[in-house]
């Protein structure tokens, strides 16, 4: 038996205008911009059984529906642990279509590795559509780039005039 195809791996090269590539990346990997996504953040280690058991169940019962009722997309940091791993099988669980990104700064990611891994790296979670990899040597370097990638990929839905309100 095999497992998941896994996602579509975008890496996000450093630069000075790495941050305004956000929005052209992530549309030519065929992201549609202009849709609601739901963020999630929570720990990545460190949850119990009991904890974890409650939150798959959580997911299941409600943040699935409402991602399949609303069409919107996920965007967490799409590691193969805690909410993010939890998140990644309930999607699959309920064979969720549609747009499900993680965020991981590059040095923490076991596989594609960065300027020299953290002592603690990580896999992608394989129910991911897609894992962005941005800059970043350590744990927390990838949180303005989640952000940053739920406000480009929201921009043209909450525009009155369907346009961004920002250049990407």
């Amino acid at each position: 038996m095999t497992g998941p195809p896994g996602p579509v791996v975008i890496r996000l090269e450093h630069g000075p205008e790495s941050v305004d590539r956000v929005g052209p990346v992530l549309a030519q990997a065929g992201i549609r911009l202009g849709q609601p996504v739901v963020v999630l953040v929570g720990g990545a280690s460190g949850m119990s059984t009991a904890d974890a058991a409650t939150a798959s169940a959580l997911f299941d019962a409600a943040l699935v529906p409402a991602l399949r009722t609303t069409g919107a997309g996920l965007v967490d940091g799409g590691t193969n642990a805690g909410v993010m791993a939890l998140a990644g099988s309930a999607r699959s669980r309920a064979s969720l279509g549609g747009i499900h990104i993680g965020v991981i700064a590059a040095g923490t990611l076991a596989q594609v590795g960065g300027n020299g891994p953290s002592s603690d790296p990580v896999e992608m979670e394989p129910h991911h559509s897609h894992v962005l990899v941005v800059p970043g040597a350590d744990w927390g370097d990838e949180s303005p780039w989640l952000s940053r990638v739920a406000t480009v990929l929201t921009l043209y839905f909450f525009s009155e005039e369907n346009e961004p309100a920002q250049q990407w």
